[in-house]
Protein backbone atom coordinates (compact mmCIF):
# COMPACT_ATOMS: atom_id res chain seq x y z
CA UNK A 1 0.00 0.00 0.00
CA UNK A 2 1.38 3.42 -1.01
CA UNK A 3 1.24 6.39 1.03
CA UNK A 4 1.73 10.03 -0.10
CA UNK A 5 5.38 10.95 -0.47
CA UNK A 6 6.69 7.87 -1.70
CA UNK A 7 6.11 6.16 1.70
CA UNK A 8 5.20 2.58 1.37
CA UNK A 9 3.24 0.35 3.78
CA UNK A 10 3.74 -3.46 4.28
CA UNK A 11 0.87 -5.17 5.35
CA UNK A 12 2.08 -8.49 6.71
CA UNK A 13 -1.09 -10.21 7.06
CA UNK A 14 -4.25 -8.82 5.18
CA UNK A 15 -7.01 -11.06 6.39
CA UNK A 16 -6.09 -9.36 9.58
CA UNK A 17 -5.57 -5.53 8.21
CA UNK A 18 -9.00 -6.31 6.58
CA UNK A 19 -11.00 -7.51 9.46
CA UNK A 20 -9.32 -4.32 11.77
CA UNK A 21 -10.57 -2.20 9.16
CA UNK A 22 -13.80 -3.78 9.17
CA UNK A 23 -14.04 -3.40 13.33
CA UNK A 24 -12.84 0.06 12.88
CA UNK A 25 -15.08 1.54 10.68
CA UNK A 26 -18.10 -0.23 12.14
CA UNK A 27 -17.10 1.56 15.31
CA UNK A 28 -16.89 4.53 13.93
CA UNK A 29 -20.35 4.22 12.46
CA UNK A 30 -21.57 3.16 15.83
CA UNK A 31 -20.06 6.45 17.34
CA UNK A 32 -21.41 8.99 14.33
CA UNK A 33 -24.66 7.08 14.31
CA UNK A 34 -24.93 7.54 18.12
CA UNK A 35 -24.59 11.41 18.27
CA UNK A 36 -28.36 11.40 17.03
CA UNK A 37 -29.13 10.43 20.70
CA UNK A 38 -28.99 11.79 24.14
CA UNK A 39 -25.37 10.22 25.07
CA UNK A 40 -26.16 11.05 28.89
CA UNK A 41 -23.63 10.06 31.41
CA UNK A 42 -22.28 7.07 33.10
CA UNK A 43 -24.96 7.19 35.94
CA UNK A 44 -27.25 8.51 33.93
CA UNK A 45 -27.21 6.79 30.64
CA UNK A 46 -29.13 8.24 27.27
CA UNK A 47 -29.96 6.29 24.31
CA UNK A 48 -27.14 6.61 22.63
CA UNK A 49 -24.73 6.11 25.71
CA UNK A 50 -24.30 2.10 24.85
CA UNK A 51 -23.80 2.47 21.27
CA UNK A 52 -21.52 4.73 21.44
CA UNK A 53 -19.60 3.22 24.47
CA UNK A 54 -19.52 -0.26 22.14
CA UNK A 55 -18.43 1.95 18.92
CA UNK A 56 -15.49 3.24 20.97
CA UNK A 57 -14.43 0.04 21.73
CA UNK A 58 -14.69 -1.66 18.58
CA UNK A 59 -12.86 1.20 16.84
CA UNK A 60 -10.37 1.00 19.51
CA UNK A 61 -10.01 -3.13 18.72
CA UNK A 62 -10.49 -2.82 15.17
CA UNK A 63 -6.74 -0.42 14.80
CA UNK A 64 -5.04 -2.45 17.29
CA UNK A 65 -5.43 -5.51 14.94
CA UNK A 66 -5.00 -2.78 11.91
CA UNK A 67 -1.44 -2.05 13.45
CA UNK A 68 -0.88 -5.29 14.28
CA UNK A 69 -1.41 -6.69 11.03
CA UNK A 70 1.22 -3.78 9.65
CA UNK A 71 3.61 -5.49 12.36
CA UNK A 72 3.35 -9.18 11.30
CA UNK A 73 4.78 -10.21 14.45
CA UNK A 74 2.27 -9.48 17.00
CA UNK A 75 0.10 -12.09 18.11
CA UNK A 76 -3.21 -11.29 20.08
CA UNK A 77 -4.43 -14.97 20.46
CA UNK A 78 -2.31 -18.04 20.06
CA UNK A 79 -4.17 -21.11 20.51
CA UNK A 80 -7.72 -21.75 22.17
CA UNK A 81 -7.96 -23.98 25.11
CA UNK A 82 -11.92 -25.76 25.10
CA UNK A 83 -11.89 -26.56 28.28
CA UNK A 84 -12.55 -23.21 30.02
CA UNK A 85 -14.63 -22.89 26.90
CA UNK A 86 -16.86 -25.54 27.58
CA UNK A 87 -17.31 -25.33 31.30
CA UNK A 88 -17.88 -21.66 30.77
CA UNK A 89 -21.10 -21.99 28.82
CA UNK A 90 -22.04 -25.28 30.75
CA UNK A 91 -22.17 -23.08 33.97
CA UNK A 92 -24.15 -20.23 31.87
CA UNK A 93 -26.56 -22.73 30.40
CA UNK A 94 -26.70 -24.30 34.27
CA UNK A 95 -27.57 -20.84 35.41
CA UNK A 96 -30.61 -20.07 33.25
CA UNK A 97 -31.79 -23.96 33.50
CA UNK A 98 -31.37 -23.94 37.65
CA UNK A 99 -32.91 -20.60 38.54
CA UNK A 100 -36.54 -21.13 38.84
CA UNK A 101 -36.48 -24.68 39.87
CA UNK A 102 -33.96 -24.37 42.04
CA UNK A 103 -33.72 -20.48 43.03
CA UNK A 104 -31.00 -18.18 42.97
CA UNK A 105 -29.02 -19.31 45.63
CA UNK A 106 -28.70 -22.69 43.86
CA UNK A 107 -27.85 -21.18 40.41
CA UNK A 108 -25.63 -18.89 41.50
CA UNK A 109 -23.42 -21.51 43.57
CA UNK A 110 -23.79 -23.99 40.46
CA UNK A 111 -22.18 -21.25 37.75
CA UNK A 112 -19.27 -20.51 40.17
CA UNK A 113 -18.56 -23.90 41.32
CA UNK A 114 -19.19 -25.18 37.23
CA UNK A 115 -16.99 -22.48 36.00
CA UNK A 116 -14.04 -23.04 38.14
CA UNK A 117 -13.63 -26.33 37.14
CA UNK A 118 -12.37 -25.03 33.14
CA UNK A 119 -9.34 -24.27 34.72
CA UNK A 120 -6.47 -26.25 36.56
CA UNK A 121 -5.59 -23.88 39.29
CA UNK A 122 -8.99 -23.30 40.88
CA UNK A 123 -8.73 -24.52 44.34
CA UNK A 124 -12.32 -26.07 45.73
CA UNK A 125 -12.54 -23.78 49.26
CA UNK A 126 -11.55 -20.90 47.49
CA UNK A 127 -14.62 -21.73 44.79
CA UNK A 128 -16.69 -22.29 47.42
CA UNK A 129 -15.92 -19.24 49.53
CA UNK A 130 -16.44 -16.79 45.60
CA UNK A 131 -19.78 -18.93 45.39
CA UNK A 132 -21.31 -18.47 48.77
CA UNK A 133 -19.99 -14.56 48.33
CA UNK A 134 -21.51 -14.44 44.78
CA UNK A 135 -24.98 -16.04 45.96
CA UNK A 136 -25.48 -14.19 49.11
CA UNK A 137 -24.40 -10.97 46.71
CA UNK A 138 -26.66 -11.51 43.98
CA UNK A 139 -29.43 -12.21 46.58
CA UNK A 140 -29.16 -8.65 48.40
CA UNK A 141 -28.49 -6.65 45.49
CA UNK A 142 -30.87 -8.12 42.79
CA UNK A 143 -33.91 -9.29 44.91
CA UNK A 144 -33.66 -7.15 47.97
CA UNK A 145 -32.50 -4.19 46.31
CA UNK A 146 -33.62 -4.18 42.93
CA UNK A 147 -37.02 -6.15 43.84
CA UNK A 148 -36.16 -8.89 41.49
CA UNK A 149 -39.07 -11.60 41.50
CA UNK A 150 -36.40 -14.14 41.68
CA UNK A 151 -36.92 -17.20 43.80
CA UNK A 152 -34.24 -17.38 46.41
CA UNK A 153 -34.94 -21.12 47.11
CA UNK A 154 -36.83 -22.57 43.93
CA UNK A 155 -39.13 -25.71 44.12
CA UNK A 156 -36.76 -28.03 44.00
CA UNK A 157 -35.09 -27.23 47.55
CA UNK A 158 -38.27 -25.73 49.23
CA UNK A 159 -40.39 -29.18 48.80
CA UNK A 160 -43.08 -27.26 46.73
Amino acid sequence: MHLTGGVMLKIKKAADFWAGALFLSIGIAAVYLSQGYTIGTARQMGPGYFPAAIGCILSLLGAVQVLASLRGSVRLMSGVSLRPVFFVLLAAASFGFLLRPAGLVAAVISVVVIASLGSAQSRPAHTLAVAVVLAAGSAIVFVHYLGQPLPLVGSWLSGN
